[in-house]
Parts: structure tokens; sequence; C-alpha cells
């Protein structure tokens, strides 16, 4: 499945999904990132441009800007999320027990309290394929 479909399929399972992220706050997200020594994915933007993150059933995909989430404090934004933890390839998200990561060409889900890989995939459809899957 693609983004847009993942995307709206999310939307009809009752997520919150923020409008596309604004140009400049993109741009101001991915030199904070160079700066950390990060690359923002290609595919990743491909998603920001859609969508500036996501929240449902638990789980979060960051986006440039903080996201508003029903009944808690807004989500983290990728540049928080890349200093809070160092070293584990660029986080894009997670849940409460697993963080979701882009390294070395691959998207992976790795266990929150010590950061081992628990699953790897070759593009971000396929987590977020493999997410919904688990959480429907």
């Amino acid at each position: 499945m693609q983004l847009p479909d993942l995307i709206a399929t999310l939307v009809a399972l009752g997520g919150t999904v923020a409008g596309p992220a604004d140009p400049a706050r993109l741009m101001a997200t991915t030199q904070a990132l160079f700066a950390r020594g990060l690359v923002l994915p290609g595919e990743y933007a491909k998603f920001l441009s859609l969508a500036d993150g996501l929240w449902w059933n638990g789980i979060h995909l960051a986006g440039a800007s903080l996201l508003p989430r029903p009944k808690a404090p807004p989500a983290a934004d990728l540049a928080t999320l890349a200093a809070r933890h160092p070293g584990l390839g660029l986080i894009v998200g997670g849940s409460d027990e697993d963080l979701y990561a882009a390294d070395s060409g691959e998207w992976r889900i790795l266990d929150k309290s010590d950061g081992a890989v628990m699953a790897a995939f070759p593009t971000l459809e396929a987590l977020l394929e493999h997410v919904i899957a688990e959480r429907v």
C-alpha cells in the first residue's frame, strides 16, 4: 500500500493526522537533524509532504512540528526525538513500548527500553502496514 492510502486508512480508523508540513518548518527540521549527523530519508520527507505527523491507536509518527494529541500533551517532533534517542538512527515515532527508526537504509521497530531491533522493513510503508495489522 502506498503512503497516501496508508494515511487514509489510519484516518478512517480514527487517526489524527496533521496537514502537510510547512516547507519552512520542514527545512528547519532537516537542518536541525543534519546538525546531529542525521539525514531525513526521502520516504519520510514524502510522508511529511502529506501529513506533518500522525497519531493513531497509541502510535505516533513525528512531524516537523509538534502534533496535538487527544487528551495528552503534544507528541514530540523529529528534532526532539533525535535529541532524546542518540545513536539509534533517526527516530520517527513509536508507541508506549517501541520506537520507529530509519537507519542504514531500512526501517526498524526498536525496543524502547534498550534499543534492540525487534523487526526491520525495507520501506516505511511496510513498517506501517505491519503496525496497522498488529493493532487492528
